[in-house]
């Protein structure tokens, strides 16, 4: 199951069937086999698809492409000979965040632009990183670590520091709570909840049942399967 918190209400409990069911609406828009993706202030929707591989029989692996909520105006992002995946806006919609394997081929944590240029390499590291996210202000990624720790650096890959140790597939929200999945005894996972800098811990989902990825950021109320919907940003007109 994957959710994410919107507010600093009580955490709620979703059907992971929200999430096959929209996972599977964005497959058949865009075509092809694809992963639920998420939506930014700018209106696109940024989702995992093979569906290249119909159009171009030298790309064989998953793209990142972005598409209007209706599904028009599909664009291939990446075009990349690795596969891509994890796709997260940045609050404001100008980038993306998403992995691509990297240094040693582990995975690292790549940014480009909304309209796929600029990819850099941000992580630049030996272990697998995976899940990356925004901090609300856009100035930071937070990502974990082989699923052992939740790190955070700046957008162009300077600062990287160890963020919650024992944490895994950190989600923002847009109040600055960032929420993330932990491992607890007997060996279950659970949601916590905390500040910005990792500290006032809680567990929101205290039950001992297998909880697993937050994920965000959101304007709703309560939790949502994986895919964000944010309203389109207002024009400053």
């Amino acid at each position: 199951m994957r959710a994410f918190v919107t507010s600093d209400r009580p955490i709620r409990s979703r059907s992971i069937l929200a999430v096959l069911v929209l996972a599977g609406a964005v497959a058949a828009i865009a075509g092809g086999s694809a992963n639920a993706g998420s939506q930014a202030a700018n209106g696109r929707i940024a989702y995992v698809s093979d569906a290249a591989c119909r159009f171009d029989p030298t790309l064989k692996n998953e793209d990142i492409f972005s598409m209007a909520p209706d599904g028009s105006g599909k664009a291939d992002l990446t075009r990349s000979a690795n596969p891509d995946s994890s796709p997260a806006w940045s609050a404001d919609g100008t980038k993306l965040a998403f992995t691509r394997p990297g240094k040693a081929d582990n995975d690292d944590v790549f940014v480009m632009s909304s309209n796929g240029k600029a990819q850099r390499n941000v992580t630049k590291t030996s272990p697998d990183d995976a899940n990356p996210d925004w901090t609300p202000d856009g100035s930071k990624i937070t990502y974990d670590v082989s699923g052992t720790t939740v790190f955070s650096a700046n957008s162009d890959g300077t600062g990287i520091a160890p963020l919650i140790p024992g944490g895994y597939e950190a989600s923002w929200s847009p109040t600055g709570k960032i929420a993330y999945t932990g491992t607890v005894e007997p060996s279950n996972a659970e949601i916590f909840v905390a500040n910005a800098d990792g500290s006032g811990a809680q567990n929101g989902t205290r039950p001992a049942t297998t909880t697993t990825r937050p994920c965000g950021p959101s304007t709703g109320r309560g939790l949502r399967s994986c895919a964000s919907t944010a309203a389109p940003a207002r024009s400053s007109s």
